[in-house]
């Protein structure tokens, strides 16, 4: 595969990526036919990138054998493992009696920065990790009635009310846009959740997806710098008309939970601030 030094760091990033992204989804190691699975190149071509990151150290093999799948791990995860040894039941017997404040405060600003390293998964995650990016972020917002189904998989992702209506939302993170059959999709969560409801006014409830479009982009080279780089696809934007659903970008939640974090912007307005970002069509405000 004769590629340029940089077409060809590219796609070893990409693959490198999906090894990630497969972790942070699934919760699971991904073996050489999941890589290939969701890998945009050949099987070949794909093989010959994970064989050529395991040669450079970028990624670890932690399991193989003959007629199975080859197991990958990235080798910062497999170093980190590595690391962590289990120490014995009487090694407490020799604990430093500063060690225990030393442990609070890194638990504490352990904490801090999971937080911050949540936030800012609102760019480029996708899965779980984007569901709980979101959560995370309306968390912050302190909306009302702030409920998350979304380890449920015949469920919504996250729902809450302001101003006496609901909303319930998908959350999407994408290589390109949300098409059609996200919108669908919603439209099904909308109805059950109208089902579950009877004594629920359907006026007072909206269904909105959140979307990270272009998720392997920095957010300045997506739309609207990029009109190309829409969140939605034509066809999605047509189906949201329908109606009443509207839809958000996660670059859109990280810019405003971002300036809350950093004391720029207060709960209250935030929360304005956010619902009227979600739309039903792609413009430039």
């Amino acid at each position: 595969m004769k590629k340029s030094g940089k077409n060809k760091e590219a796609n070893l990033r990409a693959i490198e990526l999906l090894v990630e992204d497969h972790i942070a989804d699934t919760g699971k190691i991904p073996s050489t036919t999941d890589v290939i699975t969701k890998s945009l190149f050949s099987a070949q071509a794909t093989r010959s990138l994970l064989d050529e990151l395991v040669k450079i150290g970028r990624l670890t093999t932690v399991y193989e054998a003959p007629k199975n799948p080859t197991v990958f791990l990235p080798t910062y995860m497999y170093d980190a493992l590595l690391r962590k040894q289990r120490s014995p039941n009487w090694i407490n017997t020799y604990a430093f009696p500063e060690a225990d404040k030393i442990y609070e405060e890194i638990h504490d600003r352990e904490d801090q920065l999971t937080r911050y390293s949540l936030i800012q998964s609102l760019l480029y995650a996708t899965g779980r990790r984007l569901e709980d990016a979101v959560a995370e972020a309306f968390k912050i917002l302190e909306f009302e009635n702030l409920e998350t189904p979304y380890e449920d998989p015949d469920s919504w992702d996250i729902s809450f009310t302001f101003n006496e209506q609901t909303y319930i939302l998908d959350v999407k993170g994408k290589s390109k846009w949300a098409d059609k059959g996200d919108v669908a999709q919603l439209q099904q969560w909308l109805e059950k959740y109208v089902d579950q409801n009877p004594k629920k006014d359907p006026v007072t409830i909206t269904g909105g997806l959140v979307i990270n479009h272009f998720k392997d982009l920095d957010p300045r080279e997506r739309w609207p710098k990029d009109p190309e780089r829409r969140p939605l696809s034509e066809a999605g934007e047509r189906y949201l008309k329908l109606g009443a659903r509207i839809f958000v970008t996660t670059v859109d939640i990280f810019q405003i939970v971002q300036t809350v974090i950093q004391k720029g912007l207060k709960v209250n307005d935030a929360r304005k601030k956010l619902i009227a970002a979600f739309r039903k069509e792609a413009r430039s405000d």
